[in-house]
């Protein structure tokens, strides 16, 4: 048996959810996601975007790719680090270009 390979988006499974059925006796379904990498007990979650399968999942599953990892979205952050990296407890032991050694 292999495994199902989860990285980045790759766990989430677009699938048919019944909600119901319509007047003739039919079944109505809504276009989701199931996350097939974590299973909560026997029940998968289940994420049914406004767009069906054209819309996203919410987030990525199991092993982040490394495009995933380093979006760049936390340049907020990153920028905070850099302002107060000289407000420490420790000893700085080397400083170069991209690297800071502490010891604390």
């Amino acid at each position: 048996m292999s495994r199902l390979e989860t990285a980045g988006y790759k766990g989430w499974w677009p699938m048919k959810k019944v909600v119901g059925r319509n007047a003739d006796g039919s079944f109505k379904y809504v276009e989701c996601f199931v996350n097939m990498a974590r299973t909560r007990g026997r029940l998968f979650e289940t994420v049914c975007p406004e767009k069906g399968w054209y819309g996203e999942p919410p987030y990525p599953t199991g092993d982040l790719t490394a495009i995933a990892r380093h979006r760049g979205d936390n340049d907020e952050l990153w920028a905070n680090l850099a302002a107060r990296r000289d407000e420490t407890c420790g000893e700085v032991v080397l400083r170069e270009p991209g690297r800071t050694i502490i010891r604390y």
